[in-house]
């Protein structure tokens, strides 16, 4: 199962939004058109912190300096199966209730996050939808959201505006028993950096890059044939710390995690 769709109305700087995901997706547009309010709705809502997230009064779109800002936000994400028969397995299981018959035969699960504010509060409510969008009652919803988020966390990069502690941003010393893939994971967190943070202030990033590039290309032939597994989780341990809350990222045939990256200079 994977995060199919996102669907957001009122959300910060999106007053209504409509995308399709895919795998290793690129996000190119105009500025100010809400890429970083659609990595915060991601973020947010699919944080590895273990907690369900609760809208505040900044969340709301603001309509203009006149009017001020919504009172309601949407955010609909859309869970599709990644083949046909994945709801009969043990891991879907627990959301057996919450699979609505799609007609390209890949089930959905809808997850519905609304906010409302009301006076001075502002009230957050998670639901699962059935195939006439209503929400799903007799379920412990928040349980099952938890559950789903758990199995599907956002991690975000940790560039400079996200981080104001430099010391953190800096290449980081990765221990491993084989000093050739220690220099190919270590490639792999430099060039991460070197393209997602706002490297002014580290004179010494200004390199070129065309070595980095060869040895992680050599890391990706040594990924292609890593049939156990071993060798994602060693690189997700080495690199996680240049993530947010990704300080244990998981790699496993039961999580689908995602990882979200934004160019400083877009």
């Amino acid at each position: 199962m994977y995060l199919r769709q996102l669907d957001i109305a009122g959300f910060r700087g999106i007053q209504r939004l409509s995308i399709m995901l895919r795998p290793n997706m690129v996000l190119i547009g105009e500025n100010a058109w809400g890429k970083s309010s659609l990595l915060a709705a991601l973020s947010l809502i699919l944080n590895p912190r273990k907690t369900l997230y609760r809208f505040t009064a900044d969340d709301f779109y603001i309509l203009s300096e006149e009017n001020g800002s919504g009172k309601h936000i949407t955010l609909l994400f859309t869970f599709s199966e990644s083949n046909p028969t994945e709801q009969q397995t043990a891991l879907t299981q627990p959301y057996h209730s919450l699979f609505v018959p799609h007609e390209d035969d890949f089930a959905r699960i809808y997850l519905r996050v609304t906010g409302d504010q009301e006076g001075e509060e502002v009230i957050t409510t998670y639901s699962f939808l059935d195939e006439n969008g209503e929400p799903i009652d007799s379920i412990n919803t928040e349980e099952l959201a938890y559950q789903l988020i758990l199995h599907h966390p956002a991690y975000r990069f940790r560039d400079a505006r996200l981080n104001h502690n430099k010391a953190d941003l800096r290449p980081m010393q990765i221990k491993e028993e084989d000093e050739t893939l220690a220099k190919e994971f270590q490639a792999v967190a430099q060039l991460l950096q070197y393209y997602f943070i706002s490297h002014k202030w580290e004179s010494n990033l200004m390199l070129d890059t065309t070595v980095l590039w060869e040895q992680a290309k050599s890391l990706c032939l040594k990924l292609q044939q890593d049939d156990s597994g071993q060798l994602q989780k060693s690189l997700a341990r080495a690199i996680s710390s240049l993530f947010i809350g990704g300080e244990n990222i998981p790699v496993d045939k039961f999580t689908r995690t995602i990882l979200l990256f934004e160019d400083l200079d877009a």
